[in-house]
C-alpha cells in the first residue's frame, strides 16, 4: 500500500478499513492460483509487494515451508504481530533489499495508490532490479471495463456486498479521468458506519509502466488471453535481460 505523494494517508485509510479487511479477503478466491504459479515457476524465494495482511505471503509459506518469502508492505496498519514471513516496512519505490527473488508479486495490487507514471515506472524498475534470472514481477492489478468506467463517470459506480462477519459494505466510485477514480467505502456492522475513503489509480492495457517494461498482459494468473470487457488484469514482466 503506497500513495504517491501521501504515504501517512493510506496508512489511514487502511487503519480506518482494517476491522473489516479480513472478512473482505476472504471474498478472494485467489489463493490457489497463486499456489500454482508459485509451483508452476519453481520459486524458491519470492518477495509479496503490498503484502497487506500477508494473506498470500502465509499461504505460500504454508504451502511449503522450505520457501524463502519475504513481505514488504509501507505500514503495519494490517499485518499484526510476529508474521511468520520475513517482513520489511518499506516504500516500495525505493526497497532496501539486494537479494534475488524467482517470483515478485503484487497480489493485492499497491500500484493502485502510485498515481503517476512515473511513480509507477520506479516501484516496477525496482522490482525488477530483484528478480532472478528467469524470474518474473506479476501484478494482479485493479482494472475497471468500459462499461463500468461510463457508470463511473457519470452517477458513480455503486457496488454493494454482505461480509461474513454480518458486515454490510456499500462503494461508490465516481471516475476523475485518466484512469483516476475517488472511492468511498461505507462499512455498516452492529449498528455503526465507519466510512474511508481513497484516490485510486486502475490499470489499463496501453499505458506507459506496462509498455515501457514490455509487459504481457493477460486475463488471470492462469495466462488467459486478457478480455477488455471482463474485471480483471494480470501484468507478468520479466526481469532484467
Amino acid at each position: 500500500m503506497l500513495a504517491t505523494a501521501d504515504v501517512a494517508t493510506v496508512d489511514r485509510y487502511y487503519r480506518t478499513v482494517a476491522p473489516f479487511y479480513a472478512a473482505e479477503m476472504r471474498l478472494r478466491t485467489d489463493l490457489d492460483e497463486w499456489r500454482g504459479l508459485a509451483w508452476r515457476l519453481a520459486a524458491r524465494r519470492i518477495l509479496d509487494l503490498g503484502c497487506g495482511d500477508g494473506r498470500v505471503a502465509r499461504a505460500l509459506l504454508a504451502d511449503d515451508p522450505d520457501r524463502e518469502v519475504v513481505g514488504v508492505d509501507c505500514g503495519r496498519a494490517l499485518l499484526g504481530d510476529d508474521p511468520p514471513f520475513t517482513f520489511v516496512e518499506a516504500d516500495m519505490r525505493d526497497l532496501p533489499l539486494d537479494e534475488e527473488f524467482d517470483l515478485v508479486l503484487a497480489a493485492n495490487d499497491p500500484f493502485v495508490h502510485l498515481l503517476s507514471d512515473a511513480d509507477r515506472g520506479r516501484a516496477i524498475a525496482e522490482a525488477r532490479r530483484l528478480l532472478a534470472t528467469g524470474g518474473l514481477l506479476v501484478i494482479d492489478g485493479l482494472y475497471v471495463p468500459p462499461q463500468d468506467d461510463i457508470v463511473a463517470a457519470g452517477d458513480g459506480l455503486v457496488r454493494e456486498r454482505h461480509l461474513d462477519d454480518g458486515t454490510y459494505v456499500h462503494e461508490l466510485w465516481r471516475a476523475t479521468g485518466e484512469h483516476r477514480y475517488e472511492t468511498l467505502y461505507r462499512y455498516e456492522r452492529d449498528g455503526d458506519e465507519t466510512e474511508a475513503r481513497a484516490t485510486v489509480r486502475a490499470w489499463h492495457p496501453g499505458e506507459s509502466a506496462l509498455h515501457d517494461n514490455a509487459a504481457r498482459v493477460a486475463g488471470g494468473l492462469d495466462e488467459r488471453d486478457f478480455d477488455p470487457w471482463e474485471g480483471r488484469l494480470v501484468a507478468v514482466i520479466a526481469g532484467w535481460s
